[in-house]
């Protein structure tokens, strides 16, 4: 399978996770995924052959996410899944999976531990392949699931009488 063909196996995947980074700006998590297409194309030659192209094309987004928050001077927010301005297939594809007022739950927790919540939960990443996208050792990524586990517990305790 060519090397284009791959990367549009994930492009639903990556389209998620940049409107994850920018719940509030959907034309900006728009362009997020166009530029992590386009770094993908323009490094291909850098990509093992046999290694996790899925995590290769998360770790490329997240690296321009990161850098945009650098230009513009403000840290991307990892917010929760639920937006209107996102279409309603993207949407749809996360209801049945999580319960109402979970997206609510998951915004009140840290957006360093929920990425890797997301990443874990919603995306199906092991904790090595989480490692290996954020950069960080294994032993981080299941302190800062554990982490969001506990705040996302908080908040749904704080929330549930309400």
């Amino acid at each position: 399978m060519k090397f284009e063909k791959k990367l549009l196996v994930f492009y639903d995947d990556l389209r998620r996770m940049a409107h994850t980074y920018f719940k509030r700006r959907p034309e900006d998590a728009e362009d997020l995924l166009q530029e992590t297409m386009r770094t993908a194309l323009e490094s291909k030659h850098q990509f093992k052959e046999g290694t996790n192209l899925r995590a290769w094309l998360y770790n490329i987004m997240r690296t321009r996410a990161y850098n945009r928050y650098k230009i513009e001077g403000r840290k991307p927010r990892m917010t929760s899944l639920e937006n209107p301005k996102l279409d309603k297939k993207t949407f749809s594809e996360w209801k049945p999976v999580l319960p109402m007022g979970v997206y609510d739950n998951l915004e009140k927790v840290n957006p360093i531990f929920r990425e890797s919540l997301l990443l874990h939960l919603l995306e199906g990443y092991s904790y090595k392949e989480i490692a290996a996208i954020l950069d960080i050792p294994v032993g981080t990524v299941m302190s800062r699931i554990k982490r969001a586990r506990r705040q996302f517990k908080a908040s749904y305790e704080k929330n549930k009488d309400n």
